[in-house]
């Protein structure tokens, strides 16, 4: 599975291979024929303009996406720890994912998902060194609620306070 970040840090440096090529190219034909020189720097521009346009899509859409993780929370032998991921898109869909965490926090795994601001760090337990409890609240039943690395996960819905 690829992981998010890495999608990303793809599509901007694809983006800018194609724009440096796009300038490359225009530069190299300057001193060229008229004949050659026309086509060849009408394609660069071809290149260049979308090239940006989705560079400057990205920017944008990367400054509306707020994410806010939680600290560590450990499990009692220190093995594994979880991180609770609030992602606010703005205008696209929000979400609350957890993640497990192993290897010094090197490899993780998403264990639970679901709407915004179902879990906080406060309705995550760890029963044992190998099961975890996440009390979620909200009107759906989450999306991902699932154990890895041998570690079991339990989902259930939180009791609201009576008032």
């Amino acid at each position: 599975m690829i992981s998010f970040w890495l999608f990303r840090a793809s599509l901007y440096l694809a983006c800018l291979a194609v724009i440096g090529l796009g300038v490359l190219v225009f530069m190299i034909v300057r001193q060229k024929s008229r004949l050659l020189r026309l086509p060849l720097q009408i394609g660069s521009i071809a290149l260049i303009v979308p090239g940006s346009l989705t560079l400057l899509a990205f920017g944008c859409f990367a400054l509306m996406t707020k994410e806010i993780v939680s600290p560590p929370i450990n499990a009692r032998d220190s093995r594994f720890a979880v991180r609770v991921v609030d992602t606010n898109s703005g205008v696209a869909a929000s979400d609350t994912s957890v993640f497990l965490y192993s290897g010094v926090g090197l490899s993780s795994e998403m264990v639970f998902s679901g709407e915004w601001k179902t879990v906080e760090p406060k309705d995550i337990h760890w029963v044992d060194n190998r099961t975890l409890l996440i009390d979620w609240h909200g009107p759906y039943p989450p999306i991902i609620c699932k154990g890895a690395r041998g570690i079991t996960v339990r989902c259930e819905r939180a009791l609201e306070p009576v008032h």
